[in-house]
């Protein structure tokens, strides 16, 4: 039987991925501020691991983007526990990808 073969940058984002998930499954957020800074770690850990497997500054950033993205999307598009989202719309980055702009 075949192993599958996992991609490094799919070990990389694989935290993320898990967040976005939870988030677009409605998992309740309790601590916005604390769900804030876990996607900054996550947008900040992923960079540095990037630059460490040897991936291009603009492959990195082309991957952290459109995480970002996802991960935008995926909380605002949230029915549930939205009053933590009053924090992040007073920004001056507020709005499409928020973490992209913030976490650089």
């Amino acid at each position: 039987m075949n192993k599958p073969v996992i991609s490094r940058a799919e070990q990389i984002f694989y935290p993320g991925w898990l967040m976005v998930s939870q988030l677009r499954s409605g998992q309740p957020v309790e601590d916005g501020k604390a769900l804030y800074r876990r996607a900054c770690q996550l947008v900040t850990q992923a960079r540095e691991e990037l630059a460490e497997a040897g991936f291009s500054q603009e492959n990195s950033d082309t991957m952290l983007y459109a995480f970002c993205a996802l991960l935008d999307e995926s909380v605002l598009n949230r029915e549930k526990n939205r009053r933590w989202l009053v924090h992040l719309a007073a920004g001056p980055a507020a709005g499409s990808f928020f973490w992209y702009a913030q976490c650089r």
